[in-house]
């Protein structure tokens, strides 16, 4: 589901990801999907680029099955992190900001694995200290409601659920957001809960 590599001091590069499908074909290829990634980031650190490469290594064993993906390289700059971020038609991240706004990183980009030329951009963005960028899986946003009527959670909920944790540290954020998924599936199973979270530190004094 996610994985992350260091490079240089203060430099590294991480992905989110959800493989098609359930049971032992989609797991299979989750971890060819890793151990590709893996091994491209030896030699590229580019998100757009990553993508494109990783969709070439990918493709001729996927069959019909796709892969959605968030890249991204995040490297320490004076006053917080700098994040580039690329998207393969996974959701897009989530960016809380110092004042409480929670804005979404719409990035440009096709699924994985499926079509041989497809094109993929990236953004970057500077996260100041205290604000966080948040990556999930759709599960996050499909998780229904334990009552009779079953509404989903939604990208409105989450960006509401992530404003309360404005200042807050980035552990308390993901426990927070997991604990309302949760909540609202009110015993209801549900078992494609993904979170990984970036967040500048408070101070730069490391």
């Amino acid at each position: 589901r996610q994985n992350a590599d260091g490079g240089t001091a203060g430099d590294a590069v991480f992905a989110l990801g959800d493989a098609c499908g359930h049971g032992p074909e989609a797991a299979s290829l989750a971890g060819h999907v890793r151990s590709c990634f893996g091994a491209l980031c030896l030699v590229e650190r580019s998100p757009s680029k990553l993508l494109a490469l990783l969709n070439q290594a990918i493709r001729p064993t996927s069959g019909s099955r796709f892969t959605t993906a968030v890249v991204g390289r995040v490297e320490r700059v004076a006053g917080g992190l700098r994040l580039t971020v690329g998207r393969a038609g996974h959701p897009p991240p989530l960016v809380l900001r110092a004042d409480g706004t929670v804005e979404d990183l719409m990035v440009p980009g096709g699924l994985l694995g499926v079509f041989p030329d497809v094109e993929f951009e990236q953004t970057e963005l500077t996260l100041a200290p205290g604000e966080t960028c948040l990556g999930y899986s759709d599960g996050v946003l499909e998780a229904r409601h334990g009552g009779a009527e079953g509404e989903q959670f939604g990208l409105d909920r989450l960006r509401g659920t992530m404003a309360r944790y404005r200042g807050a540290p980035v552990d308390e954020l993901v426990e927070g957001v997991h604990g309302e998924v949760i909540r609202w599936l009110a015993g209801r199973h549900h078992d494609d809960i993904t979170l990984l979270a970036l967040q500048a530190a408070a101070t730069t004094d490391d």
